[in-house]
């Protein structure tokens, strides 16, 4: 495994959000804004500075707000040379974009499906887009180090605090023995679901993954018993996978838009913290 080697991520936008409406009945739940910018443009900026040069969006019946946004518009934008000096785009700019269409929501699997032919043979992240990591160190270019480190099939970002427990998309379990250390990655055995009466000091998985390419060409549901959930069929090794977690570090802080409670929650901490 070589260094910088994954260059694309893959993005699914094509959800209805039902859970934070109304506020995203009009516009996509990721372009709500959270501080100076919209939430996806936070994440393409978050994804670039990892090394990624490549993002695949998957769009839905009502993303078209996210394709115009990341068009070159020369009424708002000026000359090109003016764009790429802008301190707001001149990041945005240092990767492309394609855009492909899940016709109507069959799940985040099948969304990340849409990107097979874009994708090829080599490593890529999933990148579920409705959240931020405010004051981020570098999370993507931990994962990859990881990830490339222990040969992993599977590297997905945890965090062991969240503002609000719908950021997190399911808790890991591990039979590593962790210690007080939590900034340290461990290894994963399986994937779970959020319960009530979880402490919020749990690793939980923030919503970022790493998968070992190529994507199947054929993705097979997983079984209920599959230990890493849906993704479980976008593991060449499935239920076998090497599955390896990077926890958020130091004052990295998950702010998300998964329903109203957690956007304004994001919104309170970073009025708190400060840009």
């Amino acid at each position: 495994m070589t260094a910088g080697r994954v260059h694309t991520a893959v993005i699914p936008v094509a959800g209805l959000a039902t859970r934070i409406q109304p506020i995203a009945r009009s516009v996509p739940k990721e372009m709500l804004p959270l501080g100076d910018k919209p939430m996806l443009h936070h994440v393409v900026e978050e994804l670039v500075n990892g090394g990624i040069q490549h993002i695949i969006f998957v769009l839905g019946t009502r993303s078209e707000a996210i394709e115009r946004y990341f068009h070159y518009l020369p009424d708002l934008d000026g000359d090109w040379s003016a764009r790429e000096a802008n301190p707001v785009w001149s990041k945005i700019l240092r990767c492309s974009f394609t855009f492909v269409r899940q016709e109507r929501p069959s799940g985040v699997i099948d969304a990340v499906r849409r990107a097979y032919w874009n994708v090829g043979s080599g490593p890529y992240i999933v990148h579920m887009g409705d959240s931020i990591i405010h004051k981020d160190t570098g999370l993507i270019e931990r994962m990859i180090a990881c990830h490339d480190h222990n040969s992993a099939d599977l590297t997905i970002g945890v965090s062991w605090r969240i503002p609000h427990p719908t950021s997190a998309s399911g808790a890991v379990e591990s039979t590593e023995r962790i210690g007080q250390d939590h900034s340290q990655p461990f290894s994963v055995t399986r994937f779970r679901a959020i319960a009530e009466s979880d402490p919020l000091n749990n690793p939980y998985v923030i919503g970022r993954y790493l998968l070992e390419g190529p994507m199947p060409a054929v993705t097979v549901p997983p079984g209920r018993q599959a230990r890493f959930g849906s993704l479980t069929s976008l593991i060449p090794s499935g239920d076998s996978a090497s599955v390896m977690a990077v926890p958020l570090i130091g004052d990295e802080q998950l702010l998300g838009a998964g329903t109203t409670v957690e956007y304004a929650a994001s919104w309170r901490r970073l009025l708190e913290v400060g840009v």
